[in-house]
């Protein structure tokens, strides 16, 4: 594997991203329905799914309203399946029949494994876990979960399964994975002392991207410039995919935005800036 990103915006679980989808569960606790693992908040109390029963396996299901291809597949932080097996599973007759796309069981620790395309998938710094998989079409999906143990039940607050973007080249220099933002108040005193509010901070920076091709501008057109860009969906970004851990869910910066054609390279460009949507709390 390249030393490539990768873009994720893609999302079968986000019934307004796709309003012929349908979601559902073998069964969900009141107030924890299915369709919660796809609207993009990271607040696990308020909202994820959960089946009601415990102590058994359980699936999570996504009716495409065609056949779809997916290579990607992210749990967001809040989840509860450490140490645990999940498969995902793939069919074109409602799971009459079907394909186990893969089978693991979740990492527990960040390392040793921080490839996005190895098994058993990657823990990331702030716990969400993430799989690239071998591109694989179907119209209906499922994650299945087995039993967990006495008294235990998954929970799943963001689900994220489709289509990622590689572009053909590394990203611009400068390159900046670790770049951020600070959030405070200050109130000065008239002997000069500061008083400040709680200090919060969250990921941002840019990133400059030159595609290869007219053939690559109409991935970057769909995956960054439609979904990201035009309809500011959510994106899960992959600097380096040898160290996935790193990856952070952003949202791009309101303002302008562009992919074009300047003296010195023959194909599109662009340099956009993105920032982490929804940070943990310290």
């Amino acid at each position: 594997m390249s030393l490539k990103a990768r873009f994720f915006s893609e999302n079968f679980y986000n019934d307004i991203m796709f309003s012929g989808h349908v979601i559902s569960a073998n069964t969900a606790a009141a107030g924890n329905e299915a369709f919660r693992v796809g609207t993009g908040r990271r607040m696990s109390a308020r909202n994820k799914w959960t089946p009601t029963a415990l102590n058994l396996a359980a699936w999570i299901k996504v009716v495409c309203d065609r056949v779809r291809t997916a290579n990607c597949i992210v749990m967001d932080r809040g989840h509860n399946l450490a140490g645990e097996t999940i498969r995902l599973e793939v069919s074109d007759d409602n799971f009459t029949t079907k394909t186990e796309v893969f089978n693991t069981v979740v990492p527990t620790l960040v390392f040793p494994n921080n490839h996005l395309d190895q098994l058993p998938g990657v823990k990331t710094e702030e716990g969400a876990w993430a799989f690239k998989f071998t591109p694989t079409s179907g119209r209906y999906w499922r994650l299945f979960i087995d039993a967990m143990g006495a008294g235990l039940k998954p929970e799943i607050v963001g689900l994220y399964l489709g289509l990622s973007y590689e572009p053909d080249y590394h990203l611009d220099l400068p390159f900046e994975d670790e770049s951020g933002e600070s959030f405070y108040n200050d109130v000065m005193s008239d002997t000069a002392w500061v008083a400040s509010t709680r200090a919060a901070s969250r990921r941002a920076g840019p990133i400059g991207l030159r595609l290869s091709s007219k053939d690559e501008y109409e991935k970057a057109r769909y995956h960054i410039k439609k979904l990201f860009m035009e309809e500011r969906r959510l994106m899960w970004i992959f600097f380096n995919q040898q160290e996935a851990e790193r990856a952070v869910l952003a949202r791009h910066n309101r303002g302008e935005y562009s992919f074009n054609v300047r003296e010195g390279w023959h194909f599109r460009q662009s340099s956009f800036s993105w920032f982490e949507h929804e940070p943990a709390l310290s």
